[in-house]
């Protein structure tokens, strides 16, 4: 019974969630707007719903209406606050060309392409046209080979801001990930400040890169190119016209995406491999709950991976302690957390199926096992 009360209360707050995302992405109203009716709604709705319950014979506790008005105007204003934080930051540098000092956060070299690497820099300094502290991260296109390094010091130079052609969607995705804008550059023209520090982050990245090319040494290049997309979430060497046409005519492109699936099956094989070893249980959830963290840390970023992966640790974290956990409520959860720290995933294909699908899967698998139960009493 409190299983399925969490699980009502879970789903109340995550629908609210989504609906107060979907209202503010469809009417755009502005922060202190939604302040206000949110004081308002929880001052006045409680008393007046109370009042029509207790004429009614139907009653729903206080605590419950203002968890949904709070996860309604929570989500609402989370969004709003994301969206106008990027568009002010953008508006303020738009059509002009700034110096910056920043940090490389990720650098990925492509083969086949006019492109030659894409960087990932996290600012923290604008040095002109003003000097002031700012955080945000640009994504660079840069159709030469440069010597910069994941963890550099660096001040790139005449970087031009300009709006770019391509949809709102692209628009919407460069909020989810976190980037202000992306720029092409011919001539970048950047100047190392200090060399990457000996922090864990790079010493992980350093050893990333030379697994990537140990591997892509031993493995035949065809072969490598889909593993390194699917299991490693590098995508640089798949993305040549043959190999896009070639998967766009079968329909089987989004097999090339790393997704929730990708761990499951990554999970499944070490799973089989450990029944094998006659050790404890609790030995084979830790090595397991190792084994996948090293993967995730040793591949490259994706959200949908995170996802799979932040729900993996805590049904491994549960069995460990003998706690006992439940897929659903852990997923539930899960979709709350990451709405709430990145409203405006909801808007995009991955998330909505991997949580949309899994939790029908979920919901079927866990009624039809009660309906097994309620037959064998």
């Amino acid at each position: 019974m409190t299983i399925k009360k969490n699980y009502n209360k879970l789903f109340l707050i995550l629908f609210f969630l989504i609906l107060g995302i979907s209202f503010q992405e469809i009417f755009s109203v502005k922060i202190n707007t939604l302040y206000l009716a949110c004081l308002l709604t929880i001052i006045f709705l409680p008393t007046t719903y109370t009042y029509f319950s207790y004429k009614s014979k139907y009653q729903i506790s206080n605590k419950n209406i203002i968890n949904i008005i709070l996860a309604f105007y929570g989500g609402a204003s989370l969004y709003a606050h994301q969206i106008n934080n990027h568009n002010k930051l953008f508006e303020k540098i738009l059509n002009k060309k700034i110096d910056v000092l920043c940090v490389i956060k990720n650098i990925n070299q492509k083969q086949n392409s006019r492109i030659k690497e894409e960087v990932l820099v996290e600012v923290k300094k604008t040095l002109k046209p003003t000097k002031e502290k700012v955080n945000f991260k640009l994504s660079l296109y840069i159709n030469k080979n440069t010597k910069l390094e994941q963890g550099q010091t660096v001040i790139f130079r005449n970087l031009n801001i300009k709006k770019n052609i391509k949809n709102d969607s692209y628009q919407k995705y460069l909020i989810k990930e976190k980037v202000l804008t992306s720029i092409f550059s011919n001539n970048i023209n950047y100047e190392i400040i200090k060399e990457p520090k000996n922090t864990l982050l790079n010493k992980i990245y350093r050893i990333r890169r030379k697994l990537y090319l140990r591997l892509k040494e031993k493995i035949p290049s065809k072969t490598f190119d889909y593993f390194s997309s699917i299991f490693l979430g590098n995508k640089t060497n798949i993305t040549n016209a043959d190999n896009k046409n070639l998967f766009n005519i079968w329909g089987v492109s989004h097999y090339l995406a790393r997704s929730g699936l990708h761990i499951v099956i990554f999970i499944l094989i070490w799973q089989l491999l450990l029944s094998l070893i006659p050790i404890s249980i609790n030995y084979k959830n830790i090595f397991l709950l190792i084994i996948v963290t090293l993967y995730t840390l040793l591949t490259w970023p994706a959200l949908s991976l995170y996802r799979a992966v932040y729900v993996f640790i805590l049904i491994q974290l549960s069995n460990i302690l003998s706690h006992p956990n439940k897929y659903l409520h852990l997923l539930l959860l899960t979709a709350i957390v990451n709405l709430l720290l990145n409203p405006i995933q909801f808007f995009f294909i991955d998330f909505q199926l991997t949580y949309g699908l899994t939790f029908a899967l979920l919901l079927v698998n866990e009624t039809t096992n009660n309906q097994i139960n309620a037959f064998k009493k």
